[in-house]
């Protein structure tokens, strides 16, 4: 029987041999390729790296949009700030005369109106002294009226001759003097006349009262200014 082979032995053995160099081949481009991709790998990061972030610019945000209707209302506006309150006057009570502190009219820290009766000074020794005023000035009018008379009679009787110059002048200057002391009277009624409202002390604005320095029945001095009887602050 005769055996045929398609491939000699030799040619067989010649293939087998070739196998190892292809491989190595193969194997050789691989490394290449790898080589190379992490070397371009390597160059993109560095070039990210150094060239920063991205500088395009962003698309612009739109702001949302409300519709309302226009509306007429009073704002009232609010300012926070540090500061000091200081009133706008600040007003020290005292008396214009001298005499005993009856009662007052309000109590500490209250709040008062201008012309509301704060303090009530005894008001009998102003009164006696207003009308003794007012006795002298009809006294005094009294004995003008008649020197006034003498004044003019004494002219005629000079115009006649039967007074002297002397007498006559006498008579005129008797009669201006009472004239005179009639005036003075009336001023000194009107000055007792304010005596005798000074002794109802009122306020003189509107504000808060501080403490009481002076309590009734101790005696008040007239413009005693280092010791006020009280203290209105206008607020």
């Amino acid at each position: 029987m005769n055996i045929r082979f398609s491939n000699p032995p030799q040619a067989t053995s010649a293939a087998h041999d070739d196998i190892p160099g292809h491989w190595h081949e193969k194997s050789r481009r691989r490394r290449a390729l790898v080589a190379g991709f992490v070397i371009l790998l390597v160059a993109v990061l560095s070039w990210r790296l150094l060239s920063g972030p991205s500088t395009s610019p962003q698309a612009p945000v739109i702001p949302p949009v409300r519709v309302a209707t226009v509306q007429e209302k009073h704002v009232q506006g609010f300012e926070h700030s540090i500061g000091t309150v200081v009133a706008l006057s600040t007003v020290q009570v005292t008396s214009l005369v001298t005499g005993q502190l009856l009662s007052t009219g309000f109590s500490e820290g209250q709040i008062v109106k201008s012309g509301q009766v704060l303090f009530q000074i005894d008001p009998k020794p102003f009164a006696a002294a207003l009308a003794q005023a007012r006795a002298a000035m009809a006294r005094d009018e009294a004995n003008m009226t008649s020197a006034l008379r003498d004044k003019a009679r004494f002219a005629a009787l000079a115009a006649q001759g039967a007074a002297s110059a002397q007498q006559r002048d006498q008579a005129v200057a008797t009669a201006d003097a009472d004239v005179a002391t009639v005036q003075s009277d009336k001023a000194a009624i009107q000055t007792a006349e304010l005596n005798l409202g000074y002794t109802t002390i009122r306020s003189p604005i509107n504000g808060k009262t501080g403490a009481i320095l002076i309590q009734p029945g101790n005696l008040v001095t007239a413009n005693n200014t280092a010791s006020p009887l009280d203290t209105i602050t206008q607020v």
